[in-house]
């Protein structure tokens, strides 16, 4: 997905509010944002990917401020509320919901319902002492584009299946989705991030949240937003590779693998819930909607 003049606005605004959350003195902060967004608007034009640009503003901000984890607090705040309300979420939705397709379509939604936990999309504010209210009301508004009866076709006869994740606060979330492919029987394989980047989870994060048995690598030589298979590791192309269903997540997924020159070549379920104007026009769908996509 190639960036919308809208964009612009969203990432500018990133790029002020990672300077704002260093904590650094006014003068340096000021700086930092500066440099941002003199980089920015060097990398700014209308065949950019929106997740690529995320990505070298995140990382050159962790570089300039000298702090790698700079949404360190806010994801994990994020975190916290939801895993409050997990307990909720299984007897509120899963309760009495037999085994199944009708099981693996509610658990589907719940985990594209969880991306609104992301914290700092211009068109999606969230608190994130509150980000579990988030996941509920996207839930509320069941899938407007729903592919989920052919995704579970493909996964009733997979043996591997990968997961691509996206924030720490979902991913608690995601983990029901997890539970419920080992349940299957199914091999599963999650790929995290190799160090902090924005809210997303880390390889050792995530390996906090998985049960035994489900490997967790790295899908990436370093930390980034989405999926690019030259900056991917050997383990992950391998993993993909010898899989039978891809299950992807979030809105960086979504930019980079819709691009061409990206398919995994392999079925690919990407899981979000629509957080901006650009990726809902993208999309057909409206503002805040949760997604089951098919590649």
């Amino acid at each position: 997905m190639k960036v919308s003049p809208l964009c612009a606005i969203c990432l500018s605004s990133s790029a002020v509010r990672l300077s704002s959350l260093t904590h650094l003195e006014r003068d340096e902060a000021f700086r930092l944002a500066l440099q941002l967004l003199r980089e920015f608007r060097a990398m700014w034009s209308d065949d950019a990917i929106p997740a690529d640009l995320g990505t070298a503003l995140a990382l050159r901000a962790s570089e300039l401020s000298g702090i790698e984890d700079i949404k360190g607090p806010l994801k994990r705040a994020a975190m916290e509320s939801v895993r409050d309300g997990i307990r909720t979420v299984a007897l509120r939705h899963l309760s009495g919901i037999p085994e199944g397709y009708e099981r693996f379509r509610e658990v589907a939604l719940l985990s594209a319902a969880a991306n609104a936990v992301e914290v700092g999309v211009q068109d999606h504010p969230i608190d994130p002492s509150k980000a579990f209210k988030a996941v509920l009301r996207a839930a509320s508004r069941g899938f407007a584009v729903d592919r989920t009866r052919e995704a579970y076709s493909i996964i009733k006869g997979a043996r591997s299946v990968v997961l691509m994740s996206d924030n720490l606060g979902e991913f608690l979330v995601d983990a029901l989705l997890i539970d419920l492919l080992v349940g299957m029987g199914k091999e599963v394989t999650v790929l995290a991030k190799p160090g902090p980047i924005l809210d997303d989870v880390t390889v050792d994060e995530a390996r906090q949240v998985v049960p035994s048995g489900v490997r967790v690598i790295p899908a990436t030589v370093r930390p980034r937003l989405g999926f690019r298979g030259g900056e991917a590791t050997r383990e992950a192309l391998e993993a993909i590779e010898e899989s039978d269903m891809v299950i992807a997540k979030g809105m960086g997924h979504y930019e980079t693998l819709t691009e061409p020159a990206e398919g995994l070549g392999r079925p690919t379920l990407l899981l979000l819930t629509a957080k901006c104007r650009p990726v809902a026009r993208s999309l057909g769908v409206r503002l805040g909607s949760p997604v089951a996509l098919m590649l």
